[in-house]
């Protein structure tokens, strides 16, 4: 071989290596002492998990013992959500999950202590409940008498309810965020099927859209951190008109800064609570009509995009209480966070 062909390949394979090691964090397998698909949470320490039998009914392990937290049968379908910050585990309970698929059917929805120390209260039916500062206030959402329920757990207890807009999209999927006590954003489709954020005063029944899409080709997701609102936006897979972005907004005075940009369908699923100053999200890596879907991580306020994986095939991203999760060709994979969920031994505390 020629001497200049042989420096063009070593200089080829020199940059191309420095490129997978700069780019690619390797996706960890889960160890678990179960089937994962047993596995509805794992404290961000492993002290405890709770899982799923084949029965139905819902278990609670830590320190090498096991209690039942919810008895069920073996049709139902759980899912638990989380974070140590806060003061309760929020769980959701699905009858007839396997008879009967609509993601719009009402669950039971528990409180459960994270502390452990208590029984699951039945709080309400709905669905897609989340926590709000801390476990100060959870909401939930039923889609059949359209309406959103807001509760305040703390005293003196409370119940707030927000009437939905008629969408020509029932299966769209609103949610709810709280920057503080007394504001509440909304994101739902109006009845022209666009996506909108909603601000509303809780003292003065004041409202007001923030954010409002140009399209119903288009989606948005929106993540609160450290009150700091960040939205992801984009074309429908298909419908590459806009792109995406991912961009903040000022609650005060509104005003709105794009943060990222890029001409190419990315699928989103922004996720802010991983690290201080990150937000993770699965960004479309092609360069040529096929696409390629890693995850990628923004830096702030550097606004650096970094590619964290090489698979080509990341479909999902989700935090558990700490750990971010990727789904790999249908596989769970842990991105960060302690790959181990083995240990169920209370911590010493040393």
């Amino acid at each position: 071989m020629e001497l200049s062909k042989v420096l063009i390949l070593l200089f080829f394979t020199i940059i191309t290596s420095g490129y997978t090691e700069e780019i690619k964090t390797p996706l960890k397998p889960i160890i678990s002492k179960q089937a994962l698909y047993n596995i509805r949470f794992v404290s961000q320490d492993s002290s405890f998990t709770i899982y799923q039998k084949h029965t139905g009914s819902l278990f609670l392990s830590t320190n090498y013992s096991i209690k039942k937290i919810i008895d069920s049968d073996e049709n139902t379908q759980f899912t638990v959500e989380g974070v140590k910050s806060s003061k309760y585990l929020l769980i959701s309970k699905k009858d007839g999950a396997h008879r009967e698929f609509n993601p719009n059917n009402n669950e039971e929805i528990y409180l459960y202590p994270y502390s452990l120390n208590g029984k699951a209260e039945l709080i309400g039916t709905g669905i897609n409940p989340q926590s709000h500062l801390n476990g100060d206030f959870v909401s939930y959402i039923n889609k059949s008498n359209r309406k959103i329920y807001l509760q305040k757990l703390t005293l003196p207890k409370s119940v707030y309810t927000f009437s939905l807009p008629d969408s020509p999209n029932p299966f769209f999927s609103e949610s709810v965020l709280m920057p503080n006590e007394n504001t509440i954003l909304i994101s739902w489709q109006n009845a022209s099927g666009i996506n909108e954020i909603i601000k509303m005063n809780l003292e003065q029944s004041e409202s007001k859209i923030i954010k409002k899409l140009n399209s119903y080709y288009s989606k948005l997701e929106m993540c609160l951190k450290n009150e700091n609102l960040y939205f992801f936006e984009a074309s429908y897979i298909g419908y590459n008109q806009e792109g995406s972005k991912i961009t903040t907004i000022d609650l005060n005075n509104f005003n709105e800064t794009t943060l990222y940009s890029s001409k190419a369908t990315d699928l989103g699923q922004i996720s802010c609570h991983i690290e201080e100053n990150s937000i993770y999200f699965i960004k479309n890596f092609s360069e040529n009509k096929k696409d390629y879907f890693d995850v990628a991580k923004l830096t702030l306020p550097s606004n650096k995009i970094q590619r964290m994986t090489n698979e080509d095939y990341v479909t999902n991203i989700f935090e558990m209480d700490g750990r971010l999760i990727a789904v790999n060709n249908g596989e769970q994979m842990l991105l960060f966070g302690e790959n181990s969920l083995k240990k169920d031994s209370i911590p010493s505390g040393k």
